[in-house]
């Protein structure tokens, strides 16, 4: 069964308020920002010294995965706690645990009214599971929202289900087991969405499972992913970070997230779904964002050629961090500030000229205005 335990959520709700966000560290506004913050951030990665994790493996089945047992859990007794579910700026916490979601639209047109990014993170058994679910509403409104609200809530919980109803049948819980329930979940989460009247809209889906081993104290993720999201795994103690997800982009279509549930027209594309694996030790930090945050580091976006996205990506992400210490909420506001600030241009242009289209030009315009999420957790047992 499931059952909480020492949940510890701190909720920020007036995250507008100017005394709030300075206690933070948090500007809505940035004094630099457009090409001034691009030429800023290409001045970081030219001063670093880059270490790189070994990309992490991409499996078709779960039974392709490597045979690793995963630690015995008659029960998941829950530590902490952050669900985000907000139409406004939104901060919230807990020990281990940091989501924020903001828009970078202007403040005249329905995305910035309607926040379709959604996150929930649980960790379990005094931190030997952590369960990242976060989904991003493909397009504007509330049916985007609400498909995304939907997959992030039930995902998580049929997870959940599944993976206690295998360890009934199995004698030891492998990472196999925990990919399979990754993927029943995913499916359920897609027929409801298909066979729902009341569920219009779609949504890209990202679902990251972090296990102790049974034999040691070392650490699996398996990410399961439909769509754009990504997932980096973060090791401070060698400034070092590696895209998990490298494979789901977008070849170079912002409007195509390259696969989504729900209704499209009338069921879900699955073209890029895909299962992800790596190895992580105590201490190291998952970084899950939406394509809010990752467009705002994309070379594509930055008007930046002759750099392969993902590489660019994982140097412009350890720029950001370098000197920061690993405090959750510190990297968490370091990347929506980033997103913020560098889509400013556009943002004020697009206020000033409601009629206007935006111009495709990312020397003037860099980044994309987009509905932002950051979710960061620490790895480990308490």
């Amino acid at each position: 069964m499931i059952t909480n335990h020492e949940i510890t959520i701190y909720n920020y709700n007036h995250c507008y308020e100017e005394e709030f966000l300075n206690n933070i560290g948090f500007s809505i506004a940035p004094e630099i920002g457009g090409p001034k913050r691009v030429k800023k951030l290409l001045k970081l990665i030219k001063n670093q010294n880059f270490k790189h994790l070994s990309r992490a493996h991409v499996h078709d089945q779960p039974a392709s995965l490597p045979v690793q047992h995963v630690a015995l859990m008659d029960e998941l007794i829950e530590d902490e706690l952050v669900l985000v579910n907000a139409n406004k700026m939104h901060v919230q916490s807990s020990e281990h645990i940091t989501t924020i979601v903001a828009s970078s639209y202007h403040t005249n047109c329905l995305g910035h009214e309607i926040i379709c990014d959604k996150s929930c993170a649980r960790r379990f058994n005094k931190g030997s599971l952590l369960v990242i679910t976060t989904a991003d509403g493909c397009g504007w409104g509330h049916s985007s929202s609400e498909a995304a609200l939907y997959a992030i809530s039930h995902g998580d919980n049929y997870f959940s289900q599944e993976l206690l109803r295998t360890k009934l049948l199995v004698a030891d819980l492998r990472i196999q087991d925990i990919a399979h329930s990754m993927q029943v979940a995913a499916s359920f989460i897609e027929q409801e969405l298909i066979n729902r009247k009341s569920l219009s809209g779609t949504t890209t889906y990202l679902q990251t499972v972090v296990s102790k081993r049974a034999d040691e104290n070392k650490f699996d993720i398996v990410v399961y992913s439909i769509g754009d999201m990504k997932v980096f795994l973060y090791r401070p103690s060698t400034h070092a970070i590696v895209d998990i997800t490298a494979i789901n982009s977008r070849n170079g279509d912002p409007t195509d997230p390259g696969g989504r549930l729900g209704k499209f027209p009338k069921k879900s594309d699955l073209r890029n779904a895909s299962l992800f694996h790596h190895p992580a030790l105590k201490g190291d930090i998952i970084i899950q964002i939406s394509d809010g945050i990752y467009d705002c580091l994309s070379p594509e976006t930055l008007n930046i050629s002759g750099e392969e996205t993902s590489r660019f990506i994982e140097k412009a992400l350890l720029a950001l961090l370098n000197d920061s210490p690993c405090e959750l909420q510190t990297i968490a506001h370091r990347l929506i500030n980033h997103s913020m600030a560098l889509t400013t241009p556009a943002r004020l242009f697009l206020e000033e000229n409601e009629r206007c289209t935006l111009p495709n030009d990312h020397s003037q315009f860099p980044g994309k205005p987009d509905h932002v999420l950051v979710t960061v957790a620490r790895i480990g047992i308490n």
